[in-house]
């Protein structure tokens, strides 16, 4: 391990290890947040993620005011900006028609990343991938300082979803990753068992 991580996101609080930067302050923001914002919003995991992700990387100061007005406003706006590029770029399609047809697309993931970083004035990050979802390789992006962007199939607990990985802890003796899945305001641990399926993204500073 490469450092310890300490602090609290916008809605909840995180702690454990991983090569990240000290100080970074995890993002924990949920799907039921944003539910019902607008028209309302379905299947939405991806651009929830991108927020976190958004939030997490700085781009939102706001997002972490001690006015829980000020603050939601912002978490708020951040979700609509998000969900609404995701949408122009054919990656998010707010709809769950049978349960079946709606949500968000692995494809054109990568770009939609990349324009959200710029657009909240994050600089110093590359998105890197897509890459199988196999513990040795998201560990070694991890040891980059890298978040992870996680596309999981046809997973056990999840199904098919889309949520961020923030780095590695050791618990009972064994390895697992911390992540927010977005269903929870706090981190959640999965073994590398549970993170078979699927393909991430890694978002990696620049050398």
């Amino acid at each position: 391990m490469n450092g310890t991580v300490q602090g609290s996101g916008p809605t909840g609080a995180g702690h454990g290890s991983g090569p990240v930067p000290q100080g970074r302050e995890e993002a924990f923001c949920t799907v039921g947040q944003f539910r019902d914002l607008g028209k309302g919003y379905d299947k939405h995991c991806g651009p929830t993620a991108i927020t976190n992700l958004v939030l997490t990387l700085g781009g939102v100061p706001s997002g972490r005011s001690s006015d829980p007005k000020v603050r939601t406003a912002a978490l708020q706006q951040t979700f609509l900006t998000i969900a609404g590029t995701a949408s122009r770029w054919l990656v998010y399609w707010n709809t769950d028609f049978l349960g079946r047809i709606g949500g968000t697309s692995d494809v054109l993931v990568r770009p939609v990343l990349h324009v959200c970083l710029r657009k909240f004035g994050i600089r110093g990050y590359a998105v890197h991938g897509p890459f199988p979802m196999t513990e040795r390789k998201m560990k070694a992006e991890i040891r980059k300082g890298s978040i992870l962007y996680l596309m999981l199939h046809a997973n056990k607990k999840y199904g098919n979803h889309h949520l961020l990985c923030y780095g590695t802890e050791e618990q009972e003796g064994k390895s697992v990753f911390r992540v927010a899945d977005g269903w929870t305001a706090r981190p959640q641990r999965l073994g590398p068992e549970e993170l078979r399926y699927g393909f991430f993204y890694s978002v990696r500073p620049l050398s």
